[in-house]
């Protein structure tokens, strides 16, 4: 049973608008690029757990872009591998909490909007690929 689309639709609104965000302050001076690491990986996120959501599925409390994609069944750009999708993935630890990782850098951020990016545009295709069936 497919869940209401104004519920999935809220998941892509808040997807975004995460997204938005991070566009907008990646070139403001002063904010740390670890806040737009995170804002990108929630993006990628919501983006498709709302995929989940349209099939009638649980939403999983995880944050792993690798487990979200292969259990929304999306088909993503050949270049977002697994290994890429995990590096955005630690976003949702590593810009939120002190952790024993480094501060990301700007090839960090620039990866994380490029996903975050691939993802909003593959999840839209996909809920027209929906829409028309």
């Amino acid at each position: 049973m497919n869940a209401p689309p104004d519920e999935a639709a809220e998941w892509l609104r808040y997807a975004a608008e995460d997204l938005c965000t991070a566009q907008r302050m990646i070139e403001v001076k002063g904010i740390p690029i670890r806040q737009v690491c995170v804002l990108c990986q929630q993006s990628a996120e919501k983006h498709l757990k709302a995929v989940l959501i349209r099939l009638g599925q649980r939403v999983p409390r995880v944050h792993g872009l690798v487990e979200l994609r292969a259990l929304s069944g999306v088909e993503l750009a050949g270049d977002l591998t697994d290994g890429v999708l995990e590096d955005v993935t630690r976003w949702s630890v590593a810009g939120r909490y002190p952790v024993d990782w480094p501060e990301p850098v700007r090839e960090d951020v620039e990866l994380a909007l490029h996903v975050a990016e691939r993802v909003a545009y593959a999840v839209q295709v996909w809920f027209t690929e929906q829409e028309s069936a």
